[in-house]
């Protein structure tokens, strides 16, 4: 399941066996300890065999017979429970002394398992349909008094109770002591906060219930230490009847909580306008926090953007400028998927920079580390921290603000910072990044994250959910820059619909299906139609054939798999082979897709994908849609999404584009526009004829109005 396959390195001589090498570092950690493994009495076999038959359905003269022949005098498939271990296909005896010794290990084994309720945390073959071990719980707030077994805990109380290294030696003691102190008015005086008046106070209170035999002290010891009913009892009990539970890592204001949500357990429901109903949004959102916990998705990916906050040189601070290939039809795109949040936090700090004492205002922003300071620099103001922006962000308001987008770097020195909090999972990935920076990447940040687990932040607005819902059940390869692979973890249709619809639950995006508006023939013709009207489509020309030519060009096929053409590697050490876009079409939504061809970066800070349709490039692909790089972001997006389709209507396809030169014959430097013909004036009603509902209203943000300087700084209406 974690595809822990032996295969060969890449000389093709060195057998690797993942599973091998795991276990050698897992035994490498810490001192070496020789374990001695016991060997199993065979008379306390036999005893153990022997009491487990008798508890069952056996006298004790046929269980002694059975352990002594090996005849178990029953077929196997008419055998109920664990007995089943001692019965042979046919129901004839065990003669050979290890087979019967290795089925009466079995036996004893399965018994142990039942018996201590293994199968209640681990999933366990043949114990699907086993019963809990422990009481139910349902109506235990109900449950009489006189059926609950004080036994001898109170006289353990007397005398024990407290953990070691407690200045009391019994719990009873501390009870006494917490009276007096309160009988003294040290709650009042100061001489105890309200945090220890609060935690004696309901020690003593569940003691004197116990006392009482009542079930708030009952439960509340249990908790505290399940075996100290056996307390001066064992003498009297077989090994068998002894109690089984755990003692749980609980701290004292666990146990008061646990044991209050039992004592309110009636067995009968509450009220329904008491009963919290969630929509479908809010129940995938539950329900998938549950299986986020249950697989440790959090393990490896991070969900939630970490976040660093200091103190903030506005002089410093350089707002994102919209280059000359920038699109703002994109731009308004990511402000939607991204809205502004303001990142000053109203707070000010001193500090002194160039021998100057500043009040400098603290800004917290949310995104990944980029560089960390050089361990080995002395030079305070060298030490630099770097932070890649992930999210969009305002310093300030009006005129002077400044905004910040995704993939913007900020720098700050050491003593600037004043807290980073970790993001919401991705553990191993963070410590993976570390490790690839030093043995693979030579120190390369950016390549470390993409050979490493993704970031979920915003799943559900990038993935279809039906593609995400198999990928759960059957992971498959997607990237080919990781260090591993995704692990099946087994999960049922049930739990892997839930995880896919919560991605796009917690992201407000539609589930769990979402319209696929570039695949409909309406969309289609109409664009095809509106192109052809404003002089963007030839006398000929079809709007996805142009468009499989955009995608077919050479740009794409530089880093991935396209069109039966596979990737060819020029360089091992530079080429990064792209994930192969035949996946494209089903796995990923249409808007999120038009945004990543607008500008990657805008969502992921740290790919190598480069900004391939530049708004001032319009000499690419100069005989396609005009040259207008906006229709052929849109274009390349719909062929994607209408792959398989081109591939069976026109098939594998190379373009080359015709080597267009401006006008003038001058070749633009510094991002100029090269002098062309001039695109129509209505070319952006056809080009933006497709919806902009990026998401659904559920997701959308309220845009902050900004200046117009503001809107100068970022591009806006440009």
């Amino acid at each position: 399941n974690l595809y822990l396959d032996v295969y060969m390195d890449v000389d093709g001589t060195t057998s690797i066996d993942p599973a091998a090498d795991i276990a050698a570092f897992l035994l490498s950690q810490g001192p070496k300890v020789d374990f001695t493994v016991r060997e199993v009495d065979n008379a306390e076999l036999d005893n153990l065999v022997t009491l487990y038959l008798r508890k069952g359905r056996f006298s004790k003269e046929k269980a002694e017979e059975i352990v002594r022949t090996g005849a178990f005098d029953m077929k196997r498939a008419d055998v109920v429970g664990d007995d089943a271990a001692l019965a042979t296909e046919d129901g004839s005896p065990i003669i050979e002394a290890t087979a019967w010794r290795n089925r009466k290990l079995e036996f004893v084994g399965r018994k142990t398992i039942s018996r201590y309720g293994c199968y209640a945390c681990h999933d366990m073959p043949g114990f699907e349909t086993a019963r809990p071990i422990g009481v139910a719980l349902q109506d235990w707030g109900r449950k009489d008094t006189s059926k609950l077994g004080f036994e001898h805990v109170e006289e353990f109380l007397h005398h024990h109770g407290e953990p070691q290294g407690s200045k009391f030696s019994s719990t009873l003691e501390r009870v006494a002591e917490a009276t007096k102190a309160m009988s003294a008015g040290q709650d009042k005086n100061g001489d105890m906060t309200s945090d220890e008046v609060d935690r004696e106070m309901s020690a003593a209170f569940f003691f004197d219930s116990l006392q009482h035999h009542g079930r708030a002290g009952f439960i509340w010891q249990k908790l505290r230490g399940p075996r100290t009913y056996d307390f001066e009892k064992t003498e009297t009990k077989g090994y068998d009847e002894r109690l089984r539970m755990p003692k749980f890592p609980l701290k004292e204001d666990e146990i008061e909580a646990i044991a209050t949500f039992v004592l309110g357990l009636i067995a009968e429901p509450p009220a329904p306008e008491y009963v919290y109903t969630p929509d479908d949004r809010a129940k995938n959102r539950l329900e998938g926090e549950f299986l986020l916990a249950k697989y440790n998705c959090t393990g490896c990916h991070v969900v939630g953007l970490p976040q660093m906050t200091f103190a903030a040189n506005l002089d410093e601070i350089t707002a994102t400028e919209m280059t000359p290939a920038d699109h703002a039809n994109g731009l308004a795109m990511l402000l939607k998927l991204r809205p502004p949040q303001q990142a000053l936090t109203g707070e000010v700090r001193p500090y002194v920079v160039d021998e100057k004492k500043l009040s400098l205002p603290l800004a917290k922003l949310h995104g990944f580390i980029a560089s960390k300071p050089d361990p080995e620099e002395d030079d305070p103001e060298l030490r630099e921290y770097g932070f890649d922006v992930w999210e969009t962000a305002d310093f300030g308001t009006g005129d002077g603000a400044k905004r910040l987008l995704p993939g913007h770097r900020v720098t700050f020195t050491e003593k600037m910072l004043v807290d980073y909090q970790a993001g919401r999972g991705g553990d191993f990935a963070e410590w993976l990044v570390e490790d690839l920076m030093k043995t693979k990447t030579g120190g390369n940040r950016a390549l470390a994250w993409q050979s490493s687990p993704p970031p979920l932040y915003q799943e559900g607005f990038k993935v279809q959910t039906p593609w995400l819902y198999q990928f759960l059940l059957e992971p498959t390869k997607l990237r080919y820059t990781t260090v591993l692979r995704m692990p099946k973890f087994n999960l049922s249709e049930k739990e892997a619909q839930t995880l896919a619809n919560y991605f796009a639950a917690v992201d407000g995006a539609a589930f769990p299906y979402q319209e696929q508006m570039p695949k409909d023939a309406a969309y289609l013709a109409k664009q095809e139609t509106d192109l052809a009207h404003i002089g963007l489509l030839k006398d000929g020309e079809t709007y996805l054939g142009e468009s499989w030519k955009s995608l077919n060009g050479p740009l794409c096929v530089k880093c991935h798999s396209l069109g039966g053409r596979k990737f060819k590697v020029s360089d091992p050490l530079k080429d990064i082979q792209g994930p192969n876009l035949n996946v494209v079409q089903n796995r990923l939504r249409a808007d999120w897709i038009k945004l990543w061809l607008y500008k990657p970066t805008w969502i992921t800070p740290y790919t190598s994908m480069p900004l391939n349709f530049p708004k001032n490039n319009l000499t690419q692909f100069p005989d396609l849609f005009g040259g207008d790089p906006d229709v052929q972001v849109i274009a390349t997006r719909d062929a994607l999404l209408n792959y398989t389709r081109l591939m069976e209507d026109i098939g594998p396809t190379t373009y080359a584009p015709p080597a267009a030169t401006p006008a003038d014959g001058v070749v633009p430097v510094d991002g100029g526009q090269p002098k062309v013909d001039a695109v129509p004036a209505d070319a952006a009603a056809a080009i933006g004829g497709e919806s902009e509902e990026l998401f659904p209203p559920t997701a959308k943000a309220e845009l902050s109005s900004k200046s117009s300087s503001v809107a100068a700084v970022i591009g806006e209406g440009k």
